[in-house]
């Protein structure tokens, strides 16, 4: 069995990077892990599939991405 978990990034406007990280965690599911950076960068990791609503237009200074992982550590086959 692969594990496959999906990575949501968000750039929020200079100074806006907590109160970004707050509406982060606030809808991420209960088992998603939610990163900070200085740089007002914002990262959910989750199992796949992630499905984030868009968080409000002043809280990100461009659209948030997502990609979709698959795990290659030992114990995990290739896809």
């Amino acid at each position: 069995m692969t594990a496959t978990v999906t990575m949501w990034e968000a750039k929020a406007p200079a100074g806006r990077g907590d109160d970004l990280a707050a509406w982060a965690r606030q809808h991420a599911p209960a088992d998603a892990r939610v990163y900070a950076s200085a740089d007002d960068r914002v990262v959910v990791i989750a199992p796949a599939p992630l499905a984030l609503p868009e968080p409000p237009g002043d809280l990100r200074d461009r659209p948030p991405h997502a990609w979709d992982f698959t795990e290659l550590t030992a114990g995990h086959a290739a896809p």
